[in-house]
């Protein structure tokens, strides 16, 4: 078998770091689960659910998209103002911020859960209001959630549970286990979710035999066949008073459908960002064109026992094999190249690319390369993870894995080293194409790599 060696790649040139590289809390997601929610009631204790919802790009506006589930998964109608739906558009302007609280009207309690879906990371919060007799009870807020495939709290006695399948299609067996203080069982119970289910439940009334002194923790994990996510959330209960607790997801591995989104999300606003800094090659109109179009790129995960990646003129989305994503694994970096590289190609192809800008790089799939390098750069990923994905790409290839002959030929897997050859010196011209690349590739390399000489990457 060939051993690659990957030629480092320049992402520096010689002028002030001024360049932006755009920085995403670790909260940010572009799908949120609010694995619980309560609205309306009889007096003596009615709720209301508020949303808060922050836009994490300063450069992209954009729409949250909320769907509101009931314990059966069927959808929830709730009045946010504008009569009682199942969903809610929320439009956030670049760095804005915005708070939809429900009238909590009806004289019934509605139980349930929200997910909330963005094309760019946003962050969340829901807030729980109980008023009794209209005199503030309780009052408590919690981060959107992830899926996860187990999860660990504090716990006691009194501990709430609130569980979500953010499964459409299949139902989810979960295990409970509750462990003392001293790291002995306590406890098991058993808890299944139909798909897009909920299930909310106070932990010493779902573990037989458990008393009201117990002081320990909960883990939570699948009895599924094959594991499968789910969504928990933990709520403390203690002397009168109820608290959030830390996240409990634990994510080795994460489910792969959130990495890819989440990844897209940052890479959209990163991407939009690289073109406009292209705008004394492109032109103002067509930057603004191809900007947009990076944007709002759709992308589709495809179950497939083949590697490959593509731009599909057909349906106008960029196409990535389930195979492709588990052969590139937990490389955040390498994964944000890819989708920078593949929706570069869908850009040319909706929008056009002048042909001097691709024969002064090389041709579409070097121009692809470079743009999603400084794209993945401008998102807050590594840079570097261009090297990643093509070494593995280059294992898989002689591991025997199967890999589409398009996807082959896009990657020139005939020759990676010959690829990664041209790729250094079409980085270090594209870094010096326009001030504000140059800027960009400055703050990269300071960024990442504050600490290797600038000469190490010539």
């Amino acid at each position: 078998m060939r051993i690659v060696k990957i030629v480092p790649l320049i992402l520096t040139a010689m002028l002030p770091a001024w360049g932006q590289i755009v920085f995403f809390p670790s909260a940010a997601g572009s799908r949120l689960y609010f694995p619980q929610l309560a609205d309306g009631g009889p007096a003596a204790q009615k709720w209301a659910t508020t949303l808060l919802l922050v836009n994490t790009s300063t450069m992209t506006a954009g729409t949250v998209n909320v769907s509101f589930y009931d314990d059966n998964g069927q959808p929830l109608a709730l009045d946010f103002g504008g009569g009682a739906q199942a969903t809610l558009e929320v439009n956030l302007p670049a760095g804005g911020t915005r708070t939809v609280t429900s009238s909590g009207g009806s004289d019934t309690m509605k139980v349930g859960w929200a997910v909330a879906t963005s094309s760019l990371p946003v962050t969340g919060t829901v807030l729980y209001e109980a008023r009794q007799n209209g005199a503030p009870l309780w009052d408590v807020a919690a981060a959107g959630a992830r899926p996860t495939y187990t999860y660990s709290s504090y716990a006691n006695a009194n501990l709430g549970v609130a569980l979500v399948n953010p499964s459409s299609t299949k139902t989810i067996y979960l295990q409970v286990t509750a462990t003392d203080k001293d790291g002995h069982i306590a406890g098991t119970a058993a808890r299944d979710l139909p798909p897009l289910g909920h299930l909310a439940f106070g932990l010493g009334g779902a573990v037989s035999g458990m008393t009201g002194s117990f002081e320990g923790t909960i883990s939570i994990s699948s009895r599924n066949a094959t594991p499968a996510a789910f969504v928990a959330w933990t709520l403390n209960a203690r002397d009168g008073l109820l608290s959030p607790l830390p996240s409990g997801e634990l994510q080795s591995p994460a489910p792969r459908d959130q990495i890819v989104a989440d990844i897209v999300g940052r890479m959209r606003v990163g991407g939009a960002a690289a073109i406009q800094d292209m705008t004394s090659l492109l032109g103002a109109p067509l930057a603004t064109q191809m900007a947009a179009a990076v944007q709002t790129m759709p992308y589709s995960i495809d179950t497939s026992s083949t590697v490959s990646a593509s731009y599909n003129t057909a349906d106008g989305k960029v196409h990535i094999s389930s195979s492709m994503i588990e052969m590139v694994g937990d490389s955040r970096a390498a994964i944000a190249f890819l989708f920078g590289h593949m929706a570069t190609r869908g850009v040319q192809q909706q929008v056009g690319i002048p042909d001097s800008l691709l024969q002064m790089l090389g041709g579409a799939p070097l121009l692809a390369d470079t743009v999603g390098m400084i794209a993945a750069g401008k998102g807050g990923f590594d840079p570097l993870g261009a090297m990643d994905f093509f070494w593995r790409m280059e294992w898989a290839s002689n591991a025997g894995a199967t890999i589409d002959a398009g996807t082959k030929t896009e990657f020139g897997l005939s020759d990676v080293m010959g690829r990664l050859d041209s790729l250094q010196q079409v980085v270090i011209l594209g870094c010096g194409l326009s001030q504000p690349l140059t800027a960009d590739c400055t703050a990269m390399h300071s960024t990442w790599y504050p600490d290797v000489p600038v000469s190490r990457f010539w």
